[in-house]
């Protein structure tokens, strides 16, 4: 699924308008808008597709991995609304990927220790979609002391660091100039909790509103 986002994004064709910055370009801008606009609106329709067929048929396979010394297996436990709703079910409170938005698709799924039946992390997507803008996230919440080799994946690829509503965060930001998307990831620790992000954007700065929207959650709910 999340190859099958990375060639919807790679297929945009996105050029940023600081690219098309130099004099007597205006109207070249603003046809490059308009065509922005179609594209997005097809990655719409595209990615309501792709995540209606990502809730049919999840390709989910467990994997082997040590808790408290002792080899275990993490498989799928089931699909759920959100990791909003979880919060409401289980009286938790870990940040979600449930922000407002002009049309916003959201898919929730547990993942657990087959040996214990408890609960290995958590895994959220949300795709945003308005008429000028894209973006594609998923986040991984680490409710066990587990080896998630995603999360440790996507941990490793962080090299700078940023401070968010007081809690330090662990990212990195690729521009793919081919695709024309950014390509970001993040990983932090908040209430003893450990996170991890990977999201997809046209522009630069949708990656750092997510991260303070998300990180602001605390906050707005203290």
């Amino acid at each position: 699924m999340e190859q099958k986002v990375k060639d919807l994004a790679g297929d945009l064709g996105y050029q940023a308008d600081r690219d098309l910055g130099a004099a007597g370009l205006d109207q070249l801008r603003r046809a490059g808008r308009v065509r922005k606009r179609c594209r997005v609106l097809a990655v719409a329709c595209a990615a309501v597709v792709l995540v209606g067929a990502s809730i049919l048929l999840p390709l989910i396979l467990p994997f082997e991995t040590r808790y408290h010394g002792q080899e275990v297996t993490i498989e799928y436990a089931e699909q759920i609304a959100s990791i909003a709703a979880f919060n409401q079910t289980y009286h938790t409170d870990y940040l979600n990927l449930s922000g407002a938005a002009e049309t916003e698709l959201i898919q929730a799924m547990i993942y657990e220790i087959l040996e214990t039946g408890e609960f290995a992390y958590l895994e959220e997507s949300s795709m945003v979609v308005t008429e000028v803008s894209y973006s594609y996230s998923i986040l991984k919440v680490r409710l066990a002391e587990v080896y998630i080799p995603t999360i440790e994946e996507w941990k490793g690829k962080c090299e700078h660091s940023i401070q968010i509503a007081g809690t330090n965060v662990l990212f990195s930001q690729t521009y793919s100039e081919s695709g024309g998307n950014y390509i970001s990831y993040a990983s932090w620790v908040y209430d003893g909790v450990e996170y991890a992000l990977q999201y997809f954007s046209l522009t630069e700065q949708d990656f750092f509103d997510e991260l303070n929207r998300l990180l602001g959650q605390a906050e707005a709910s203290a």
